[in-house]
């Protein structure tokens, strides 16, 4: 039987609203499965003014989608179960992030799925058309904070560059930069990561609505990387240098602030300014549909639209059943089991003074104990953790070496020891409060191993969730004072670390 244009049109929308409604229903459901994750990235979206644009990802993504409406007319849904295959995929990758407390690559892992929900219900021709707006919503998982410190390092290294390119007698010690008029600290804040997340999210957007060929694309796209990190460099080194010429008058204060978000201003408007030079003209839209409405027989449609949502919500369900099976495994670890090691001459215990404490919130046990030697105190602390979540976990952006309103971390590096005849890896990191140093080592007790490595801990993590049933963490951290010299500062450390029981030996005894 023959239809006419307008009834094969009727039937057309009518198939693209069923599929619609059902890649909503199958989303909505997504997010109530992974609702950890989901709050994990709004509560960052709202504390983190870093990813506050968040809020502004998914309504972009829709108004792309309607932008692009007009290829519904040339584009019919084909729903394909083989591609829901990458469900139980990327359902591992979550199950792994959710078992190691890497939030992040849990929402990485979502959005992923996302993209797999999305090509198996419109099928991959329509996923194509549609390619950049399904894509852009993986700026909705808020990531980046690992650059800080090297967004820090190079901060200060252009400033202190700029600064004797000037002849402006200048010292740097870690993050700290000194001028004859004053003293300045690049802090995270000043690292510049708020800018350029933001740059880059923007920079995705404004390349794919302006240019069409993809060299002009990837060509802007990296510019929005590299001139935030240089115009950052610029700023810091333009607010020393006016506090330098004006005896610190301005730009202190509340001051630099206000000069910094004026001057990334000017930086962005450039940016565009720079863009809208190469732009292409628009693509002329084709009269002639490539394929003008011709949907499968509306039931053979809905039946294919409904297997393949059952299977993919089984699918997806499978992650997170496993992994709440895992947590009804009770750990074995026994943190009250747990002592300070004893000391012997020329070593004994004291009471600390209490000048020095890390940040570990939620651990099962704190263990705390000063020792007095020849040479000076040493601070012993470890934080003992019966299993790893989320809220409670060995590695995480909540955990400090220290008080941040007491201590400011100057600079960190990985140093190897010699315990007890064998090579043991540290963290030391040195840490400044006015007149006062600290030289700090610190390491990580993850199934039976020692590592300072943050992705092999996490790996190991996994790995005794899964595997060896060993869930027990904890941090270790020694701190002694830092005068002049620091190497006897860490030699300090070292004499009191080999002379009680053995670190893994210690620890062990919790499990």
């Amino acid at each position: 039987m023959q239809i006419s244009v307008e009834q094969a049109q009727m039937a057309h929308r009518r198939i693209w609203t069923v599929t619609a409604g059902a890649l909503l229903l199958i989303g909505f459901y997504l997010l109530a499965l992974y609702h950890e994750a989901v709050a994990g990235a709004i509560e960052v979206w709202t504390n983190s003014p870093t990813y506050n644009h968040a809020f502004l990802i998914l309504p972009i993504c829709f108004y792309l989608v309607w932008e692009r409406r007009h290829l519904l007319q040339q584009l019919t849904p084909e729903p394909n179960l083989w591609f829901a295959l990458g469900l139980p995929a990327f359902g591992a990758v979550w199950l792994l992030a959710d078992l190691a407390s890497v939030l992040e690559g849990a929402q990485l892992a979502l959005v992923a799925m996302m993209q797999v929900v999305i090509l198996t219900m419109i099928g991959l021709r329509a996923y194509r058309a549609f390619l950049f707006p399904a894509l852009y919503m993986f700026f909705l998982v808020p990531t980046g904070d690992y650059l800080v410190p090297p967004l820090q390092s190079f901060t200060a290294d252009f400033s202190v560059a700029a600064l004797r390119l000037l002849a402006i007698p200048v010292f740097r010690d870690g993050i700290f930069i000194s001028v004859p008029t004053g003293h300045f600290k690049v802090a995270e804040a000043c690292a510049g990561l708020r800018f350029l997340i933001a740059t880059i999210a923007f920079g995705f957007l404004f390349a794919n609505l302006v240019y069409r060929s993809y060299s002009r694309r990837i060509i802007f796209v990296v510019l929005c990387f590299v001139i935030p990190v240089i115009a950052n460099g610029f700023r810091a080194f333009g607010i020393i240098l006016v506090a330098y010429l004006s005896s610190n008058e301005l730009a202190v204060g509340v001051d630099h602030i206000v000069y910094g978000w004026v001057f990334f201003s000017f930086v962005l408007l450039l940016l565009i300014w720079i863009g809208l030079q190469f732009r292409e003209p628009e693509e002329p839209d084709s009269q002639t549909p490539q394929r003008p409405w011709l949907p499968l027989p509306r039931n053979q449609h809905m039946h294919k639209l409904l297997g393949c949502g059952v299977v993919m919500m089984l699918l997806a369900a499978a992650a997170p059943a496993f992994a709440a099976y895992l947590q009804q495994v009770e750990p074995h670890s026994k943190p009250e089991r747990l002592a300070m090691p004893e000391a012997s001459a020329p070593w004994q215990t004291t009471e600390a003074d209490g000048s020095w404490l890390p940040v570990y919130p939620n651990a099962d046990r704190v263990l705390r104990q000063t020792y007095s030697g020849p040479e000076g105190d040493v601070d012993f602390y470890i934080a003992f953790f019966r299993r790893q979540t989320n809220e409670a976990e060995v590695i995480a952006s909540r955990n400090k070496v220290a008080d941040d309103d007491v201590w400011t971390e100057s600079g960190s590096r990985v140093v190897t020891l010699t315990l007890h005849g064998a090579k043991t890896p540290f963290v030391m990191t040195r840490l400044v409060a006015g007149g006062r140093q600290r030289l700090v080592l610190r390491n990580y007790w993850i199934g039976s191993h020692l590592t300072v490595s943050g992705l092999k801990a996490k790996l190991l993590q996994a790995y005794g969730e899964l595997v060896t049933g060993q869930r027990a963490a904890a941090a270790v951290l020694l701190s002694t004072r830092l005068d002049n010299d620091p190497a006897l500062a860490l030699q300090r450390m070292v004499e009191l670390l080999n002379q009680i029981t053995p670190l893994e030996e210690l620890l062990e005894k919790a499990e």
